[in-house]
């Protein structure tokens, strides 16, 4: 704004001056006038230098220059003050910037020292957990061993003998492929390391199995039907030792190397479940 009051008054300057300025010195001004429109300094400074003796002899002439370098020298100032300014700003930006991310690496280095810590603390209570119910169960057995060794023993009752019909065996082919209920019923036995079993088939479809072992003797028994080469026996009643219970419980057997003296029962796997001898 005040360039361009200067410039309007050095116009006025040269207006008023044109009746009597020589055609030198109206061109010296009009360069001047030309420089300081366009802002251009390093002509205004040319022009200064080289034409530095008249501009001398002009003093309103001079005052115009002077003011004008005044003026450029405030502008720069301006200029030196706000690129200061944006460099402060930016230093200040950084400093916050850096200042931010310390917080956030301190924050994330606390919350992953909460997580190790509640982990760490839900594990010891697992593992006090798991030794309270194995310290409950032992004394629950312990609780149990010591009630029962306190019952006393029942007075045996003695058993009611039941005469077994007698079964009819009835000799099969080895190259039959198929067997009746008649050929298949009989005492059929199987020893195994630690284990006895006795599978009896009656001809009215009745079966039971006993299991022996140290530990005590299991008896199934139930219903058995034959479909080509697939044994199906229906479970409805198991007795483990004295103690009975009703059952619904459905096996499938398949019959492999049948003959009048062997039976070998395999499972849905493939697997040899019984090897039964008669």
């Amino acid at each position: 704004m005040k360039k361009l009051l200067l410039i309007l008054i050095l116009n006025t300057f040269l207006f008023t001056s044109s009746s009597y300025a020589l055609d030198d010195d109206k061109k010296v001004k009009s360069e001047l006038l030309k420089a300081m429109n366009r802002a251009d300094t390093q002509e205004v400074k040319a022009i200064t230098n080289r034409e530095s003796r008249y501009i001398q002899e002009d003093p309103i002439l001079q005052k115009m220059i002077d003011a004008y370098f005044e003026q450029e020298a405030k502008d720069l100032q301006v200029l030196k003050q706000q690129i200061r300014t944006m460099k402060e700003e930016e230093i200040a930006e950084k400093r916050n910037r850096e200042a931010r991310e310390r917080r956030l690496a301190q924050e994330k280095i606390v919350a992953e020292q909460k997580a190790q810590a509640l982990a760490e603390q839900q594990r010891l209570e697992a593992i006090a957990k798991a030794e309270r119910q194995k310290r409950a169960v032992a004394e629950r057995k312990r609780a149990e061993k010591v009630a029962k060794a306190r019952t006393p023993k029942p007075t045996p009752i003695a058993k009611k003998v039941v005469k077994k019909a007698k079964v009819e065996v009835v000799p099969v082919s080895n190259t039959q492929r198929y067997y009746t209920e008649a050929q298949l019923a009989g005492h059929w036995k199987q020893k195994k390391k630690g284990k006895q079993v006795s599978f009896e088939m009656f001809n009215n479809n009745q079966f039971v199995i006993r299991e022996r072992a140290s530990k005590g003797t299991l008896t199934l028994e139930g219903v058995y039907n034959r479909e080509d080469d697939n044994l199906m026996l229906e479970i409805s009643k198991i007795t483990y030792n004295v103690r009975s219970r009703e059952a619904a419980v459905k096996r499938v057997y398949k019959l492999k190397n049948l003959s009048s003296t062997k039976m070998v029962l395999m499972d849905a796997q493939g697997n040899v479940v019984y090897t039964l001898e008669r």
